[in-house]
């Protein structure tokens, strides 16, 4: 298993077989990520960025499905992000990377972009503090030429503390601050 948990190993791998195998670990990871995003509690409501992360990244697959062995209820989708960035820190800070280092990158960032304008996606919890504020700082620096417009808009909120975690959604106070969250991925 390599640096990244294994992820650029899969994305790597030719065989059919270990494909095959990725594909269905992600099948699987998606099928229980939507059984937690299905229920109606607060805690599970982020769980459909972990979906659609999972759709754009398939490799995650097996990280994923092995969250979902280890928290089984107990997995948020702010803990799949704060893996990925792990992962996502440990690719930047390679130095040099390499070609296949760069396409995964690519890819990751690319998710992050397609959950970031998702509707429906809980992006403070997951990607502000889950993903971007979990990032190392030299990855960080190194990740910007990779965000999307819409990712480089939330990083600017999450840099300027303009963005905070909804406690509770029926609370109208946030109704300003829900404005702008929804601004972000248009």
């Amino acid at each position: 298993m390599d640096a990244t948990g294994g992820w650029g190993e899969q994305a790597r791998s030719a065989g059919a077989g270990a494909e095959a195998e990725t594909r269905s670990r992600a099948v699987d990871g998606a099928r229980r990520c939507g059984e937690l995003a299905g229920r109606d509690d607060v805690r599970h409501a982020s769980m459909r960025a972990v979906q659609v992360l999972l759709e754009e990244l398939p490799e995650a697959g097996p990280s994923v499905a092995g969250l979902v062995e280890d928290f089984d209820d107990g997995l948020s989708a702010h803990s799949v992000f704060a893996e990925l960035a792990a992962i996502t820190s440990q690719l930047l800070e390679r130095s040099p990377t390499d070609e296949e280092d760069e396409d995964l990158l690519e890819r990751i960032f690319s998710a992050i972009e397609v959950v970031t304008t998702t509707r429906g996606v809980d992006v403070v919890t997951t990607v502000a503090y889950g993903f971007l504020d979990q990032l190392s700082l030299s990855a960080y620096d190194r990740a910007l030429p990779y965000f999307g417009a819409a990712t480089e808009r939330l990083a600017v909120l999450l840099d300027q503390d303009a963005l905070e975690l909804d406690e509770d959604e029926d609370d109208d106070d946030d109704d300003e601050d829900d404005e702008e969250t929804r601004r972000v991925g248009r």
